[in-house]
């Protein structure tokens, strides 16, 4: 399995080529990129080229897209209903995805999947807007050479692995699946047991540890998460994809490859 590891750890820094070679010299070629960066905008079709060419010439590659688009504009919400709403969502989807397209493309995370709860009257209502919306998104993605993976929550209703899988058959595309976060799912129940629900849909996931308690981002082995388990889980549903490390300090990085060999060996 290759791994890799989140810009995230990076994220008050400035996405350029030298924050790439830096992040190379750490021994990481495989990247998530994340939308938390100073200056980042996804219209800037120069800053992506100029990105792309730095990627390539240090051969390094943009395995998926963490889109944070409700952060970065609170109209963003993915289970718009209204018209207008709708159309500012789906707009501003297309443009990441056109951005990211432009870096060859890959998987799109997010988790801005947020809707009230089973037992209020906005449920079926907001779930609904949220399986359309995201069809369209899906099917727009996927004639530019990407994917789409919701992550499941720290907290609230997509935090259970099960609802996010049915939100994925929902859906019903081959181009959806799913971004298990081990972090978040600690918080709240076995990392485990949401990789082997996850099964085929598992898209990418997102590697961290905790205590069960906060959402840390901790390296692995540093929390309670049983991680024989986590790779056995991984080898066992044949997963295909990269074991991306989302760690919250640069100093971490470097450490990744090692840390890698360790879990292997345990």
């Amino acid at each position: 399995m290759k791994i890799g590891a989140s810009t995230i750890a990076y994220r008050n820094r400035q996405l350029n080529a030298d924050l790439l070679k830096e992040i190379k010299v750490s021994g990481i070629e495989i990247l998530e990129l994340t939308d938390y960066h100073p200056a980042f905008d996804y219209a800037d079709s120069a800053a992506f080229r100029t990105l792309k060419a730095a990627l390539d010439d240090l051969e390094m590659q943009i395995y998926t897209l963490h889109a944070h688009l409700l952060y970065l504009d609170q109209a963003c919400v993915l289970w718009a209903s209204s018209s207008d709403q709708r159309q500012h969502l789906l707009a501003s989807y297309q443009t990441a995805i056109d951005a990211f397209a432009r870096l060859g493309g890959g998987i799109m995370v997010t988790h801005d999947i947020t809707i009230a709860e089973r037992d209020q009257p906005e449920h079926g209502e907001q779930l609904a807007a949220l399986t359309e919306n995201l069809q369209q998104i899906t099917t727009y993605a996927a004639d530019h050479n990407v994917r789409i993976a919701v992550e499941n929550l720290g907290r609230g209703y997509f935090s259970d692995p099960v609802n996010l899988k049915n939100l994925v058959r929902a859906v019903g595309l081959d181009t959806i699946g799913m971004c298990i976060d081990t972090g978040h799912r600690n918080l709240n129940g076995d990392p485990v047991e949401a990789l082997r629900i996850a099964g085929e849909k598992l898209f990418t996931v997102h590697i961290h540890d905790n205590h069960g308690q906060h959402d840390d981002h901790l390296l692995p082995t540093r929390g309670n998460i049983n991680w024989s388990s986590i790779l056995q889980a991984l080898d066992d549903i044949g997963y295909p994809g990269v074991f991306l490390y989302e760690l919250s300090r640069a100093v971490d990085i470097g450490a990744v490859s090692r840390n890698f060999e360790q879990l292997q060996d345990k």
